[in-house]
């Protein structure tokens, strides 16, 4: 994984503030959900080295190791559940394609 899709990431999700909390509990500039933060022994959200860490772990994972484009990466980031059902919606894709730009 490449640092500029981490960039990209925390530039969508949160602006690049560490203290963001998102409408559902989300945490860290990723905007990591509460229940996955625990799930992957995530420390303070706050802490840079700590989000990346915890939001690189769960994209090893989600992408299985191998090599997807950058739209399809920020899917299985925002929406791993719809992108497994082949349920993407139209607002999904738009951030997928908004991730993408950041992302060059």
């Amino acid at each position: 994984m490449t640092n500029i899709l981490l960039i990209a990431l925390s530039a969508l999700e949160s602006g690049h503030r560490p203290s963001a909390i998102g409408p559902a509990g989300e945490v860290s500039r990723f905007q990591v959900m509460p229940r996955v933060w625990r799930a992957h022994h995530g420390g303070n959200p706050r802490s840079d080295a700590e989000a990346i860490r915890v939001a690189s772990e769960i994209m090893r994972k989600r992408t299985r190791g191998e090599f997807v484009d950058n739209k399809k990466w920020y899917l299985l980031w925002h929406c791993p559940g719809r992108v497994r059902r082949g349920t993407v919606t139209r607002k999904d894709m738009e951030l997928a394609e908004r991730f993408e730009r950041l992302a060059r």
